[in-house]
């Protein structure tokens, strides 16, 4: 009978302990993730981070792309700034402010990528492959961050409006056909494939060979007629196509204070662009102010004046 007790306590202290167990797997159950989520976020973790691991982004590298971003965000922030200003004159009921709204966004997207880079990364701090993961991925977020805004031109109205304003103040808008380089030089040498390179007029690139030709606009640069005669006087086409890479190179640079040389080995020929400041004129167009130096056959001389940019997102060399 003791024995039979014994057997019946120890089978019921048992079932004790195995309800206690079911009760404790079940609480961890219900507070652990699911697994497909948890696969989903490896899987996140995972696939972001191969982009990475093996790339050696320096800081150089992020601080240029950093700056590209900074050029296109600019250009966004002026025609929101036009387009507030022509709906003021017309104003909707749920009207809003286009720069409040592109500022806000901006600052919403860099508090994303710090956030979800340093997330990334975070399996590697301490280790050596930290800067080279968070670098890694900064530099892809501001790329993905600039392709976004280069595509996000306000269009319509707005676009017309700003298109007007710039013939008011600059005559019309400037192709590669206004251009003197491509004028005088396009059937001869080019070496530093400027015209090849559709860095002319910006839509130089579906003007020349397949008419049927699509793509996205470059920012380019026009030299006029007049102009184009004191910038490149006694130029030959080596030269002016050397010269205008660093036009292109300069006013595309976003970097204040900079300088752009060139030289060419089969004259001796040299020369040097430097970008000063940028600044906006009175109707909201981004422009630059230069200065050229410039020595042909040993004799050098020096030029100044500024740029713009049109609607379009082409340099235009005013004066």
């Amino acid at each position: 009978m003791i024995v039979t007790q014994m057997e019946g306590a120890a089978q019921s202290a048992l079932t004790l302990h195995a309800r206690i167990f079911a009760l404790v797997g079940l609480s961890l159950l219900a507070f652990a993730p699911p697994a497909a989520a948890q696969n989903q976020d490896d899987r996140y973790r995972g696939d972001a981070e191969s982009s990475y691991r093996y790339r050696d982004t320096s800081q150089s590298d992020l601080d240029a792309a950093d700056r590209r971003l900074t050029e296109i965000y600019q250009r966004r922030i002026a025609e929101a700034r036009a387009a507030d200003r022509a709906w003021r004159r017309n104003r909707p009921r749920n009207w809003f402010s286009q720069e409040t709204a592109l500022r806000t966004a901006e600052r919403s997207w860099i508090a994303y990528r710090d956030a979800d880079c340093r997330y990334l990364a975070q399996p590697y701090v301490g280790r050596r492959q930290y800067d080279g993961y968070l670098r890694g991925c900064l530099l892809d977020r501001i790329n993905e961050r600039a392709s976004a805004l280069r595509q996000s031109r306000l269009t319509g109205a707005d676009n017309d409006d700003r298109d007007q304003r710039w013939r008011q103040r600059y005559e019309r808008t400037y192709s590669y056909n206004d251009d003197t380089f491509y004028q005088q030089c396009r059937n001869g040498p080019d070496p530093a494939a400027v015209i090849a390179g559709g860095l002319i007029g910006g839509l130089i690139g579906n003007a020349v060979g397949d008419n049927n030709r699509t793509g996205p606009t470059i920012a380019g640069v026009v030299v006029g007629a007049a102009i184009g005669a004191v910038l490149t006087n006694n130029m030959e086409c080596t030269d002016r196509s050397y010269a205008y890479r660093t036009y292109y190179d300069g006013l595309n640079s976003n970097r204040p204070n900079s300088d752009h040389n060139w030289r060419n080995q089969s004259n001796g020929n040299s020369g040097r662009f430097h970008v000063d400041q940028y600044y906006e004129d009175p109707d909201g167009f981004r422009c630059a102010t230069y200065r050229q130096s410039v020595t042909i056959n040993r004799r050098t001389r020096q030029t100044q004046g500024h740029a713009c940019q049109q609607p379009n997102g082409v340099w235009v060399v005013v004066d």
